[in-house]
């Protein structure tokens, strides 16, 4: 509970006291981009919290503490006896732990330290995203789409992004089902599994199949400043 209260004062302090932008445009931290909406659920492990971003509403799941819920499990098990070994125990919380972060924030937390922007709070190894939907909502009001390419014939993945992009993957719907980070390597994070590292782009298709397209975002500096002016102003 102490960790929610924490979170949510720095999330609710006028964000001009933690970011500002260069007089060149140069966005050095997004901080200023986001603030507390409202608090839609919290339980022992986590709390899920309504952040505006940029006048539009995202869902973020934040990770409070690790602590196995014993009353839970028993529920989920149907077993109101379950008494589960110390190694269990540990396996649980450890699996928690990797899963307290998803793709999309694991991407945007790569982007942003990769270009020095500040943002020690909302993408970290403790957030989620909780809907796709959401991402879409970050790349409509943040990003800018540079490059598409198809996933069919299997020669596209060899095209060449640029260092330091997001990348999307879509399927057929033009949903977001996953991102990844680009860095000369593809830097991807897969649900409850621990982050990777690829070389080949296809290793990672090979999970999200039902991709079609992938897209390459960078930050749209210009849509971010005017956004920051306005509020500011």
């Amino acid at each position: 509970m102490k960790k929610l209260i924490v979170l949510i004062l720095v999330l609710s302090i006028p964000s001009a006291i933690y970011a500002q932008e260069n007089k060149d445009k140069t966005i050095t931290s997004i901080s200023n981009s986001y603030s507390l909406s409202d608090t839609t659920k919290v339980n022992l492990n986590s709390s899920t919290l309504n952040i505006d971003w940029m006048g539009t509403t995202v869902e973020v799941r934040f990770l409070t503490s690790l602590i196995y819920d014993l009353e839970h499990i028993r529920k989920f098990n149907k077993d109101s006896f379950f008494s589960p070994s110390e190694e269990t125990k540990k396996g649980y919380l450890e699996m928690m732990k990797i899963a307290s972060q998803n793709c999309h924030s694991y991407a945007l937390e790569k982007y942003f330290d990769y270009h020095n922007i500040e943002d020690s709070i909302l993408f970290t190894d403790k957030s989620v995203l909780v809907e796709n939907k959401y991402m879409k909502s970050i790349l409509a009001t943040a990003f800018k789409k540079t490059k598409s390419v198809n996933t069919k014939p299997k020669k596209n993945f060899k095209t060449e992004f640029t260092e330091g992009s997001l990348l999307v993957f879509r399927n057929k719907d033009n949903w977001a089902i996953h991102t990844v980070f680009y860095d000369g390597k593809y830097q991807s994070k897969n649900g409850i599994k621990r982050a990777k590292s690829y070389d080949k782009l296809i290793d990672i298709y090979k999970t999200y199949w039902d991709t079609v397209i992938i897209e390459e975002y960078q930050l749209d500096t210009s849509k971010v400043g005017l956004y920051l002016t306005q509020r500011e102003g």
